[in-house]
């Protein structure tokens, strides 16, 4: 009954008496959107303006925008008249029994403006997730937060070269034994020296030729 009411207004309202049309059809499905949640939250049509307040506010937060939450609280504004003039419903939860003009009284929620994120280093979130308190008798935490410490700093690779050792290699080190003594790759070795970290090699006309003054390699790691 009430359907059958809905769809008259709304086609009176268009000024277009094709039920098939596209806007009429689109007017429909949003009557049927609101009676499936009247029939699945309200059945009785005892319903409130706190309900309907509600239901904008979940529409927001699922991402619905204002434009769409307008046209459902339109439609529903138009439902509840019908029901009321059917009685089947003791007022619109949508209007202001106080209101002259008879207006919508429920102001349709705006989505939030945008949160600024911030983006956790790794370490914390991991130390967040890694807190297992102690908890006394009382029920009270014992132990101190640890995910405000900072990062663990990660040993200068220069720490891990053995100076004696390097003081014993020859005076002009080639590939190999700059890969022995940090204990990396070859491609390590290249983006070391490509980054500065290691002193400049002295470079020949083929990689045999590649060498690095140990006297230069064991200053780096005095003044690291």
């Amino acid at each position: 009954m009430i359907e059958d009411e809905y769809s008259e207004a709304k086609l009176d309202r268009a000024g277009d008496r094709d039920f098939f049309s596209y806007n009429h059809q689109q007017a429909m499905g949003l009557f049927k959107r609101i009676k499936t949640w009247l029939q699945e939250e309200h059945s009785t049509l005892e319903i409130i303006t706190r309900d309907v307040e509600a239901r904008l506010r979940f529409m927001r937060n699922q991402g619905h925008k204002a434009q769409t939450r307008k046209h459902w609280l339109y439609a529903f504004n138009l439902i509840a008249d019908i029901a009321v003039r059917l009685e089947m419903m003791h007022e619109n939860p949508a209007k202001s029994a106080t209101d002259p003009k008879d207006k919508n009284t429920i102001s349709v929620p705006s989505i939030p403006k945008h949160v600024k994120r911030t983006i956790v280093p790794q370490h914390i979130v991991q130390a967040m997730l890694d807190w297992s308190p102690t908890i006394d008798e009382e029920g009270f935490v014992c132990d101190e937060k640890n995910h405000e410490r900072k990062e663990t700093r990660k040993p200068h690779i220069f720490s891990l070269i053995e100076i004696d050792k390097l003081k014993k290699l020859p005076d002009n080190l080639s590939h190999p034994d700059v890969m022995s003594i940090l204990n990396v790759s070859e491609a390590t070795v290249k983006r070391y020296t490509s980054k500065g970290i290691l002193p400049p090699p002295k470079m020949g006309k083929t990689q045999a030729e590649w060498y690095i003054k140990r006297d230069d390699l064991l200053q780096r790691v005095v003044e690291a």
